[in-house]
């Protein structure tokens, strides 16, 4: 009973996200408008009491629900921890699903003497920080500071040129072809801020930064590239063949990948239109199966981990999924 009651979460979550594709808006990326109607999010999805943060696909669960809710931040925690700290769930409010990884011994193997591992994960169920309220004086100070941390900006990576602040470089992003070994042009011929890539060369195509609308369409749309660039290496790429289906569904691979990205390394995350062409494949594909929103994720995931990697941002697989096992 309770599979099957996750299983009907899961669908919930995907139904509402089909439907806003539909519509013509892409969820993950719709924030919640402050006073001044500036789109804005106070931080990045991380657990409330630990100030871990979501890492792995319990980014893009609560990443995904913060925009289809419209909630103003990512600050999330189970029903115990807000009690804990003198808050309460609003009545009425639905939880979003975490999940949360294990490692247990379970008994000593007779033959070679070492332990006997049981992994696997839980199910947690978290709410965030606008659906619930301060029971006292001590939740009113609890929130009232959470509310008000934001997260930190890069701008120690930035060397900004002469002409303002929308356009700067950041070295360690520019080197990413050289990181990942892909090829990549970025030319003045080419108009708008559309990304191409050649899968038969294993070639990136962009515009000059001067197309975009500021340094972060860029970056967010050369992460897309790279994603797009390792996926026969992450085993994506059945065939080389141009199939608009399978091309679709490794931009939204690239699509989800990028924006863990951008707030991994807290960039402002900018709006592109490169996406909007494929919403109507994405719609009918997320649609389909249960199993493809999880396939992306999963796939979305394992690309951010291999940059990470690559880029010597993390130096193991261990070191991500350990932040994982905290996240509840």
């Amino acid at each position: 009973m309770a599979g099957d009651k996750i299983r009907e979460r899961i669908q919930n979550m995907i139904d509402k996200v089909v439907s806003k594709l539909e519509e013509g808006v892409v969820p993950w990326r719709n924030k919640a408008a402050d006073e001044s109607g500036a789109h804005v999010l106070v931080c990045n999805p991380a657990n409330a009491i630990s100030l871990h943060p979501y890492t792995g696909k319990n980014y893009f669960f609560t990443r995904i629900a913060v925009g289809l809710n419209g909630w103003s931040s990512g600050w999330f925690a189970t029903y115990l921890q807000w009690k804990a700290n003198d808050c309460t769930v609003k009545s009425g409010e639905k939880s979003t699903l975490i999940m949360k990884w294990y490692s247990n011994q379970v008994g000593v193997d007779p033959t070679t003497n070492q332990p006997i591992i049981e992994e696997g994960f839980r199910w947690f169920h978290v709410f965030n920080i606008d659906q619930v309220q301060a029971n006292g004086p001590t939740g009113t100070s609890f929130l009232g500071v959470n509310r008000n941390i934001v997260k930190n900006e890069v701008a120690w990576l930035r060397t900004h040129d002469n002409d303002g602040e929308d356009y700067y470089r950041v070295n360690m992003f520019d080197n990413l072809p050289d990181i990942l070994q892909f090829k990549f042009v970025e030319t003045i011929q080419n108009q708008g801020d559309e990304l191409k890539y050649d899968r038969q060369t294993d070639t990136v195509i962009m515009p000059s930064m001067r197309n975009f609308s500021s340094a972060e369409a860029y970056y967010l749309t050369l992460f897309q590239g790279a994603v797009l660039a390792i996926g026969e290496r992450m085993g994506r790429y059945r065939d080389r063949e141009n199939n608009s289906s399978l091309t679709a569904r490794e931009f939204l691979v690239a699509e989800f990948a990028s924006l863990y990205l951008m707030d991994r390394f807290g960039m402002q995350n900018a709006e592109t239109n490169g996406y909007v062409k494929y919403l109507p494949i994405w719609a009918n594909y997320l649609k389909a199966s249960e199993k493809n929103l999880m396939d992306v994720i999963t796939d979305a995931t394992r690309s951010v981990k291999y940059i990470l990697e690559k880029m010597e941002v993390i130096s193991t697989k261990e070191e991500e999924e350990k932040a994982e096992q905290s996240d509840d």
